[in-house]
């Protein structure tokens, strides 16, 4: 067993208590990345986030490419495009992805988005409910199919995303209710219970969904798109049909594991919610491992749409400068580390695998070494510390005044530039789809035209992507700094929808080869301090900033609380009042 240990100081001059921690879970591909990102540059992504919505969300913003966001004259539509082409259609109706996610992220970090720029972004989407099919669906009246699975399974996430961050408009939850039900009926239609194979789409027709022959290879991450959108519902409907495919779901994943971009972000937290509050046993370790990519240990062979498996950059290095924590395709025809990484996943992948630290704290040092390095990594996506060689669109945003054009995402960071650099010279490249593929202006035989068309777009902002970039508020909803680089009180409560009742927790974990001391601001009220990683109060009657000392590579879970309160143990848990602070607390 891996054993770490946690060091608390009470009071000046106290000697120090040491306890046995609980075992760790060693995850291959988050064992690739360094204890340390090189260089260690974490930017602070809470406020960085709020200024990028306060602009996003500006209908009178001015600059190129701006304002982003599309209002309708009567201001009760809303639209982002895609992309910041110059030419775009300022469509009033977007993407969920960029719409609702952009609302629901904003929330997340604390901007009030019933009255932002004193507009209500919040009432309107609603629209992508679509009323005649039942489910959420990437753009309004288009829930027609669920298929593939970015457009079709993706925003059945992204509607319970908005139903948890405005709970007091109780339309967004009856439609996560109702949604619920739509999904059951497609899961008896596709064998359940003891037989759900999600190897098939759905179809819409004639008022009723069908099972229709599989139109695109897909792959099977998005199991865990439906078992969370069943499991959300569950906790507002205790309705045990929802419960059971939800448990059907995650099984059919591990059995048949792959992802692909987003839907597969889910897994761990519902795996680790079911084990904690529904007494089921899945594996997490393997839940975590198909979560990072390296799901190929499960399967004999991987399918042919896996061309270009999906996973989590690890282990990447170019001339001292690392890009691991980032979600992308890993491209099989080029070494094993080149890769395609994308914003949008890779800012979900903190804020979903985080809280299911407070349910299984065997994931705490994993979680907190590979979320260290996508909050460093994630900032190529802004631009921050790339040249003009290494983004796109460099011009543009030094153009925008007061920093504004940092706050924008490149839809994606390559390991190179499309087809123009052959000696390999600027690594990492901050890009997107717009310029070099959908325009299918290069190629590698013309390669030397890239380059010299760049001159023209680093201008413009075609490979801006707001349906990447509106997600960034998830990302800044879980982190905070502490007085020591490289140690982040990572927030676990943020981005757990639709919770149990829990007090503030939060992780920490020394990436140093040596002993640090941290200040951890616990709150203004007073409380004690347990750690569930010790599995032990650690220190009692603290409030404001209380200093800790942790050993290099040690991770510590911290619940906040309230003084005084004794705890009862129930099975496995460890409960004060009403609220669990152990899921895991060991026989005493």
């Amino acid at each position: 067993m891996l054993k770490t240990f946690f060091a608390c100081l009470v009071a000046a001059g106290a000697a120090e208590a040491v306890w046995a921690a609980e075992a760790q879970l060693a995850v291959a591909r988050v064992e690739r990345m360094p204890p340390l990102p090189a260089p260690l540059h974490v930017i602070d992504w809470r406020e960085t986030a709020r200024r990028y919505y306060r602009v996003a969300f500006d209908p009178d913003a001015e600059g190129q490419g701006l304002p982003v966001v599309n209002l309708a004259a009567d201001r009760g539509h809303f639209g982002f495009d895609p992309y910041l082409v110059p030419e775009r259609k300022r469509d009033p109706r977007g993407e969920a992805h960029a719409c609702v996610l952009g609302v629901a992220g904003a929330s997340l970090v604390g901007l009030d988005m019933t009255s932002l720029h004193g507009v209500d972004w919040v009432g309107p989407t609603i629209e992508w409910f679509d009323e005649r099919t039942g489910i959420w669906a990437n753009r309004p009246g288009a829930g027609k199919a669920i298929a593939h699975v970015v457009y079709e399974y993706w925003p059945l996430v992204i509607g319970t995303l908005i139903a948890d961050a405005c709970p007091e408009d109780g339309r967004f939850t009856d439609a996560v209710v109702r949604q619920a039900e739509t999904l059951v009926q497609m899961a008896r239609d596709l064998g359940h219970p003891g037989r759900l194979d999600l190897d098939q789409d759905y179809a819409f027709r004639d008022g009723a969904w069908e099972v229709r022959p599989r139109r695109i290879d897909s792959n099977r991450g998005s199991a865990a798109a439906l078992a969370w959108a069943l499991y959300a519902a569950y906790t507002r409907k205790p309705d045990p049909r929802y419960l059971d495919v939800a448990k059907e779901a995650i099984g059919w994943w591990l059995r048949n594991p792959g992802r692909y971009e987003v839907t597969h972000q889910p897994g761990p937290l519902v795996a680790a919610r079911l084990n904690a509050e529904q007494g089921c046993d899945f594996d997490i370790e393997r839940v975590l491992t198909i979560w990072c990519g390296d799901y190929a240990a499960y399967v004999p062979m991987l399918p042919a749409y896996q061309v270009m498996p999906w996973g989590v950059t690890a282990g990447t290095d170019f001339a001292g400068r690392s890009c691991d924590g980032l979600d992308g395709a890993r491209m099989r025809h080029q070494p094993e580390n080149g890769f395609y990484a994308f914003a949008m996943g890779s800012y979900h992948g903190p804020a979903w695998l985080l809280p299911a630290v407070r349910y299984d704290q065997r994931l705490a040092r994993a979680a907190a070494r590979y979320c260290l390095h996508a909050a460093t990594s994630c900032r190529y996506f802004l631009g921050i510390d790339l040249d003009w060689h290494h983004q796109d669109h460099k011009e543009w945003r030094d153009a925008l005044p007061d920093g504004q054009g940092y706050l924008f995402s490149y839809e994606g960071l390559r390991w190179e530039p499309f087809w123009g650099d052959a000696s390999h010279a600027f690594r990492p490249y901050a890009t997107g789809d717009v310029v070099a593929l959908f325009s299918r202006r290069y190629e590698p035989a013309t390669k030397a035209t890239y380059w010299e068309d760049k001159r023209r777009f680093s201008a413009r902002p075609d490979n801006i992507a707001t349906y990447m970039g509106n997600s960034i508020g998830f990302l800044g909803a879980v982190y905070h700094a502490t007085d020591v680089p490289g140690i982040i009180a990572w927030d676990l409560n943020a981005t757990d929808h639709f919770p149990p009742p829990s007090h503030p927790t939060r992780l920490v974990h020394n990436p140093w080869p040596e002993k640090k001391q941290v200040a951890i601001d616990v709150g203004p009220v007073m409380c004690d301090v347990y750690d569930t990683v010790a599995g032990q109060f650690v220190q009692r009657g603290v409030q404001g900033k209380t200093t800790l000392s942790l050993h290099a590579d040690q991770a510590a879970v911290l619940v906040f609380v309230p003084q005084g309160e004794s705890p009862r143990r129930e099975g496995t848990r460890l409960i004060v009042g009403d609220v669990t602070i152990d899921y895991r607390a060991r026989a005493e």
